[in-house]
């Protein structure tokens, strides 16, 4: 019965119970114990199974016991004998380790000894070199020696004819000598009458300096009465127009309320009632008036009369008469009108009438902004400055002295009008508020203002300026339409960066292509006012190059041969105008080490500054270095400190000027220094031009302006000592430039005129252009150019002047400065000028001298001897006295000169 419910498997496996389906129901009690038998016969199968697997493991875990038992005795034997050899092995180590040692010292002591036999051995060495070197030495000293025996023989065999020769050359010595004293003797005469006449010049010149100081200080003291009396002046007219004018309208109402009074009285005496009667409204016969009613009468005819007297005395005549006398009325409070009152005086102050050119009124607001009076008239602002106007005259009286007339800006014409005000007071605070600032001292003329910043500018006449700027090209007189010549025009407005004249054309750089238009074409458009919309055409200029130009330079006059320059980030290209077809061609293109920062172009020579000063011969020559043997350009190319501009001073000699980022440097066509001193400004300094004879110098706050003639920074070198009376650091002030410093807000150039240079700097948030002349400049402080040509004396008494002229100036913050004084002294100056020039022309006893005391005298020399140079120096008379023990400056006597003299001459015969 078992068997159905037995599966194959091994006696291990879980034996599996076959659940009895549900289908199949246990009916009997039998059933069931069948059903369990069969189950206690299956576990007893699983039990005898494991009882089996247990013990066969259990005999294979006992034969694996001692096969490790056995292993375990096994390596217990080896590590013994491992640990043996361990010791051996450490023993071993150990005496290799003393061996190691000892090998090691015995090769120090090896090294040690090598060393000090190779130091030996160079020891030797050297001592061999110093021996052979001394015997090389000893020879030459031999062959020398034997060379002065030789010498020595020879002028010992013609003693005799040297000593003859000595004893007549100093007899002629001492006659010399004697000449020479009194040569000395007559120039010590002269010298002391020089000294003299130049402190009586310098007590003259301080003389007048004192009374020029104290006539300045009763200028400035009249100035200031006179000023004083001119605002007093103008307050007693304001005060006298205000008092005659209420005058006038009292006498005019009291004169009308009279003539009133006497009518209603009358015209009650008529009708036989009385005044009172009659005014407040009764009627009806009344008794006649009384006494006290006919005096008040009587008082009120005769004050008529006076007044009508007094009225026709005004009018009729000119006759001065004192003003009517003002009336301190204590009220404790205002009256009140019923009807409404109007108060001029109580209105808004910002509330004027403008009276247009046409004749209508209105009455509008307005509001002060930067000396301009702006207010609004049909959504439009119109801006005014303040200007006399002659229409005051027809406006009434009353009108007048409230009024003042402005100009718009911006109109047709140039339109004016009138403002009227409330009241006086409120008159002169306008007044005051839109009269512009006057800047102290020197202010040139403002040719344009403008909202956007102008890049470049170029002068065609004192009306006509082309000026460009990022929103194109404009004039004095408003925009200038450009037009294109090709039939692909750019579109929208280009910025102008630069502006050249070449030829006869105009080089113009717009929106990164370079450009040229007609000379008189431009300058005509230039000329014609911004209402007619001028126009100028401009056609393209090819180039190799897509890169912009950043650099244009042109020559006016050139005739033939490349007359511009064009520079395009590190290529260079010169152009040259071909008239027939009214075109630009490139005639040549060079490519130089960096973008070059100045170009300058003659008629047959092109200076370029990249990282060096190079120079190029036209029309064919070979790019080359300029002026690299100077240290100073030397250092700064070293340095990687490129020039930043190149001027020309001169053109017959050329003379240039190389401008680095602190200094410049004076050389000539060939690269050669031309002035002994380089002139010097401040690192904030970053744009030059010259404009002969000033050069102008920009930088962050200010325009610098020098003025540089043939002397300026040529202090020759001194040729004497300390003690001389021609020291160096006179000469030095002597040669030092005249500078004017203009101080404005963020200056740049744009161009240059014929007397200056176009500039533009910064007020507030507007752009001023003006053309800043040197020589306006320097006479606004009381210079000419014959003042400047004459040496400037920084010492002494010139600086006091300058501070009083500084402290008498009315305003406190000026916008020049002058570093050395130019005004001062001039004729005392021009006249030292004169004495100099004539006494570089005749020979004055100090340089007879001289050239005694310099002059090689007498024997013949060999050609080893040495020849002292003649040293000459200019005599200066303004210089100070020296004392009388030093005669002209050397610190030996005459004979000691002439002992000298003569040793040098057997010394080295």
């Amino acid at each position: 019965m078992a068997a159905p419910y037995r599966r194959d498997g091994k006696c291990n496996d879980k034996p599996h119970i076959w659940p009895k389906p549900d289908h199949l129901p246990i009916t009997s009690t039998w059933g069931q114990r069948m059903r369990l038998a069969l189950a206690s016969d299956l576990l007893r199968g699983r039990c005898r199974g494991v009882d089996a697997a247990l013990f066969s493991l259990h005999a294979h875990l006992a034969a694996n016991n001692k096969a490790l038992q056995e292993a375990c005795t096994l390596l217990e034997e080896q590590l013994t004998d491992l640990e043996k050899l361990a010791d051996l092995h450490e023993l071993k180590n150990k005496e290799l380790e003393m061996e190691l040692s000892r090998v090691r010292s015995e090769l120090e002591s090896t090294r040690t000894r090598a060393v000090e036999a190779e130091r030996n051995a160079a020891e030797q060495t050297a001592i061999a070199h110093k021996e052979r070197s001394e015997g090389e030495h000893a020879r030459e000293q031999l062959r020398l020696a034997n060379d002065q025996l030789n010498i020595l023989r020879e002028r010992l065999a013609n003693r005799e004819d040297l000593v003859s020769e000595l004893e007549a050359r100093v007899s002629e010595l001492e006659g010399e000598a004697g000449a020479r004293d009194a040569a000395m003797g007559g120039a010590a005469r002269r010298m002391r009458a020089l000294q003299e006449e130049a402190a009586a010049l310098r007590t003259k010149a301080h003389a007048h300096h004192a009374a020029a100081v104290k006539l300045q200080a009763e200028l400035a003291a009249a100035q200031e009465e006179t000023s004083a009396a001119h605002e007093a002046h103008a307050a007693a007219a304001a005060w006298w127009r205000t008092r005659e004018t209420k005058a006038d309208a009292t006498m005019r109402q009291q004169a009308k309320l009279i003539d009133f009074l006497q009518a209603k009285v009358e015209e009650a005496g008529r009708k036989k009632c009385s005044l009172g009667n009659k005014l407040f409204g009764r009627s009806g016969r009344r008794t006649a008036a009384s006494p006290p009613l006919l005096r008040v009468n009587r008082e009120l005819r005769e004050e008529v009369e006076r007044l009508r007297a007094k009225l026709a005395a005004a009018t009729s005549t000119d006759a001065h008469f004192p003003p009517t006398p003002r009336r301190d009325r204590k009220v404790d409070r205002p009256k009140k009108f019923a009807n409404g009152y109007l108060d001029n005086d109580a209105s808004d102050p910002d509330s004027v009438l403008v009276i247009w050119a046409d004749g209508n009124r209105e009455h509008m607001n307005a509001r002060c902004e930067a000396s301009l009076i702006v207010f609004k008239r049909n959504d439009q602002t119109l801006r005014g400055r303040l200007c006399p106007d002659r229409s005051l005259i027809h406006l009434p009286h009353n009108e007048a002295n409230r009024a003042f007339g402005i100009k718009l800006e911006k109109s047709d014409g140039g339109m004016e009008a009138i403002v009227v005000c409330p009241s006086i007071a409120s008159k002169c605070d306008w007044v005051s508020r839109l009269t512009p600032v006057v800047q102290g001292g020197f202010q040139p003329l403002t040719l344009l203002q403008t909202k956007t910043n102008p890049t470049t500018a170029l002068y065609f006449a004192p009306v006509a300026l082309a000026i460009g700027s990022s929103d194109g090209l404009h004039s004095l007189r408003g925009s200038v339409r450009v037009e294109w010549e090709d039939s692909s025009p750019p579109r929208g407005v280009h910025s102008v960066e630069h502006l050249s004249v070449a030829n006869t054309r105009v080089l113009m750089v717009s929106g990164g292509r370079l450009v040229h238009a007609g000379r008189l074409a431009l300058g005509s458009a230039l000329r014609r006012a911004g209402s007619l919309q001028p126009s100028v055409v401009f056609a393209r200029v090819q180039l190799n190059d897509n890169t912009p130009p950043h650099l244009v330079k042109g020559i006016a006059d050139a005739t033939e041969g490349p007359c511009a320059a064009v520079a395009c980030g590190r290529r260079v290209y010169l152009l040259k105008f071909d008239a027939t077809n009214t075109q630009f061609k490139t005639s040549r293109s060079l490519t130089v080490d960096r973008p070059p920062s100045s170009l300058l172009i003659a008629n047959n020579v092109l200076y370029i500054a990249g990282e060096k000063p190079l120079k190029i011969n036209l029309p064919s020559g070979a790019l080359e270095s300029f002026a690299m043997d100077e240290p100073i350009i030397c250092a700064a190319f070293k340095k990687h400190s490129a020039p930043k501009a190149i001027l020309q001073i001169c053109s017959k000699p050329v003379e240039l000027l190389l401008c680095y980022p602190e200094c410049g440097v004076f050389v000539d066509e060939n690269g050669k220094r031309t002035r002994n001193e380089d002139p010097k400004w401040s690192s904030a300094v970053h744009g030059w031009e010259y404009v002969n004879p000033f050069l102008y110098c920009v930088g962050e706050d200010r325009v610098t302006i020098i003025y540089i003639n043939e002397d300026t920074y040529k202090a020759p070198p001194c040729t004497c000592d300390a003690t001389s009376v021609a020291s160096s650091t006179s000469a030095s002030e002597y040669y030092q430039p005249d500078i004017f410093n203009y101080k404005v807000r963020e200056p740049a150039i744009l161009g240059t005129a014929p007397n200056g240079i176009i500039m533009r700097y910064k007020i507030d948030d507007d752009y001023n252009i003006i053309i800043l002349e040197g020589k306006v400049a320097f006479r606004s402080i009381g210079a000419s150019l014959d003042s400047l040509n004459t040496a400037s004396d920084v010492k002494g008494s010139s600086l006091d002047l300058a501070q009083s002229l500084t402290d008498l100036s009315p305003q406190d913050e000026s916008q020049e400065s002058i570093e050395v004084t130019t005004g001062f002294l001039a004729d005392i100056r021009n006249r030292a000028r004169q004495l100099r020039e004539k006494n570089r022309h005749q020979k004055s006893p100090d340089d007879v001298i001289k050239e005694i005391l310099t002059t090689e005298v007498g024997l013949k020399r060999t050609t080893n001897g040495r020849k002292s140079p003649a040293l000459t120096s200019e005599f200066d008379s303004d210089s100070e006295t020296e004392s009388e023990d030093q005669g002209t400056g050397s610190t030996q006597c005459t004979a000691d000169v002439c002992a000298e003299m003569f040793t040098r001459q057997v010394r080295f015969q």
